[in-house]
């Protein structure tokens, strides 16, 4: 009994001695990120510079060079009062994004209930995962998904609001005057989309899709 005893602390700590505690500095960046994400989402960081790399002062000031990646491994500068040092770190972000409830096939319309929740680390994510279950209303699936399947941007297409060969009203609005005629639509495209539209006089324009699928002229 007293084996098994000694058998279980050892298996504990193998499971939580050999985890290291999170540094200040680490703590510090941990609240930045947190900033940056939705309040659901938990965040973790780990600081992957070289000791003789870390700022000097207690509490630097911290910004990125570029804010176009929210996680994974990125370079973050650390502003002392003396010095500017950049830190290598890596990010870690769990939260909910949305998959596939059931098989989905190609071609399929899709809406939000086709999809549901499912809670992970949204850094080892491909990046052009979706993560908002809005941005699936309404769209197309480009290829079959199968049950749990995260989506990316290029799995799907926003549904057409105007096809080639439709017949379209053309509006034109400008300062002291608002024109609309019909012409016919040369390529499929989504709202807010360009689409090109040849009118009867064999002109071609261009213009935006609106919600109603008329087309409002670019000038």
């Amino acid at each position: 009994m007293r084996r098994l005893g000694f058998s279980v602390a050892v298996a504990l700590w193998l499971l939580t001695g050999t985890t290291q505690a999170a540094t200040p500095l680490e703590d510090a960046l941990t609240r930045y990120f947190q900033q940056q994400q939705e309040t659901s989402r938990k965040v973790s960081v780990s600081v992957l510079s070289s000791p003789e790399r870390l700022p000097a002062c207690e509490a630097p000031v911290f910004s990125q060079p570029s804010v176009s990646r929210r996680w994974g491994k990125l370079s973050v500068a650390a502003q002392c009062p003396q010095k500017k040092s950049y830190l290598q770190v890596e990010v870690r972000v769990t939260g909910a994004y949305p998959v596939a409830k059931r098989p989905i096939s190609r071609g399929q319309a899709l809406h939000a209930t086709d999809f549901r929740l499912r809670t992970g680390r949204l850094d080892q994510l491909p990046a052009t995962t979706l993560l908002n279950p809005d941005a699936l209303n309404d769209a197309v699936a480009l290829r079959p998904l199968v049950p749990g399947q995260a989506v990316t941007a290029s799995m799907i297409r926003r549904s057409w609001k105007v096809k080639a060969g439709q017949t379209v009203q053309v509006l034109a609005d400008g300062e002291g005057f608002n024109v609309s005629s019909e012409g016919k639509a040369l390529n499929n495209a989504a709202v807010t989309e360009t689409v090109r539209v040849r009118m009867p006089s064999g002109q071609v324009v261009s213009g935006k899709v609106d919600t109603r699928g008329g087309v409002n002229l670019l000038f």
